[in-house]
């Protein structure tokens, strides 16, 4: 499964169909685009120390239509110097109290009794009837 790299982006290959034209693009192999990317994906995701795997990909919604091209063959494509610029919104993020991070300095114990508690409230939600 594809998963956009963009902070707040929620775009998979798994949720995307055809018909959302959406699609998922490496970073460039030329460093000075590439250097590019990684710069505006850390911005997008707070994290000045981000670094991409070869597995990284960002999809079609962070680049503006005129970076996009289609191929005679159908295929959605970037131009060689094309570089993500949308991100998405934040507005609607809300920011951690600080009681959330009182994890920091739980004993191991209660970190794992968290963490069950974690998965047994993510599974009843799972199994839950709407």
């Amino acid at each position: 499964m594809t998963i956009c790299a963009v902070k707040l982006c929620h775009n998979t290959s798994e949720k995307q169909k055809k018909c959302d034209n959406i699609t998922f693009h490496r970073i460039p192999i030329d460093p000075v685009i590439a250097d590019k990317w990684v710069k505006n994906i850390r911005l997008s995701r707070g994290e000045v120390y981000w670094k991409p795997t070869k597995n990284t990909r960002i999809c079609s919604k962070h680049f503006k239509n005129e970076d996009k091209y289609i191929t005679q063959g159908g295929s959605c494509r970037l131009r060689r110097n094309a570089v993500p610029v949308k991100s998405t919104s934040r507005g609607n993020v809300r920011r951690p109290s600080d009681d959330e991070f009182d994890y920091i300095f739980d004993t191991p114990r209660k970190a794992l009794l968290r963490k069950k508690l974690k998965k047994s409230t993510l599974l009843n939600l799972k199994h839950r009837k709407p």
